[in-house]
């Protein structure tokens, strides 16, 4: 599969995954009241586990079926990175710049999704075969 392609699925697995990610944001800071930071952390793991499984099998077409392994590290590492850019630009958007929470998850997951891409493309989920 091409890169164009793959930037196509990417964004196809992202919608679902970020689609759970802001139900389950919604339930516990809305619902739930559990506090903003907090449920941004917990809706955050949960996506990041389905997003890793479905774009290591479906977008990067990576056939090892072990679940610990250098690439399982390197995307743990591009992780904490791409999550670090998250929450400073949630931070920035929404305390500094004044826009309002759910505006500034949106555009901070709009950064994400390009940040989080190149970093899978060009480090984590590199095959040798294409």
């Amino acid at each position: 599969m091409g890169v164009a392609k793959r930037f196509i699925v990417y964004g196809v697995v992202g919608v679902f995954v970020t689609a759970m990610k802001l139900l389950s944001l919604y339930l516990l800071r809305d619902i739930a009241h559990v506090e903003e930071y907090v449920s941004v952390v917990i809706s955050y793991v949960v996506a990041v586990l389905i997003h890793y499984a479905a774009n290591k099998h479906i977008t990067f077409s990576v056939r090892d079926p072990r679940v610990m392994n250098v690439m399982t590290l390197k995307y743990l590492a591009s992780l904490l990175l791409a999550f670090s850019i998250y929450m400073a630009n949630l931070f920035v958007l929404n305390t500094v710049v004044g826009a309002p929470f759910y505006m500034a998850v949106v555009v901070a997951l709009g950064i994400s999704y390009i940040v989080n891409f190149l970093l899978y493309e060009k480090l984590v989920f590199l095959t040798g075969t294409r």
